[in-house]
């Protein structure tokens, strides 16, 4: 994906997010984006809300692991899986 084209999904996740703040399924996606971007800390504020929605649950805390140990806290990172096998 171009550098471009990973602005521009950002920018239409936050703007639909604006509009629907309350959207968990948005907030995934939006945590998915700044994930793949490397913006790890702004993923894991958007990925910890996401991950009550329950359809992408599963995802959104593997993401969240990825982003704990990509910023070089893998101890949060085990933290949230073994809060997800409880």
């Amino acid at each position: 994906m171009s550098e471009h084209q990973e602005n521009s999904e950002l920018a239409d996740a936050k703007k639909q997010l604006e509009d629907h703040p309350n959207d968990l399924a948005l907030r995934f996606q939006l945590g998915k984006c700044l994930s793949e971007a490397g913006r790890h800390k702004e993923a894991i504020a958007e990925l910890q809300k996401a991950r009550q929605h329950q359809e992408h649950r599963k995802e959104a805390i593997e993401l969240l692991e990825k982003s704990y140990e990509a910023r070089g806290l893998p101890n949060l990172s085990m933290q949230i899986n073994e809060e997800d096998t409880q």
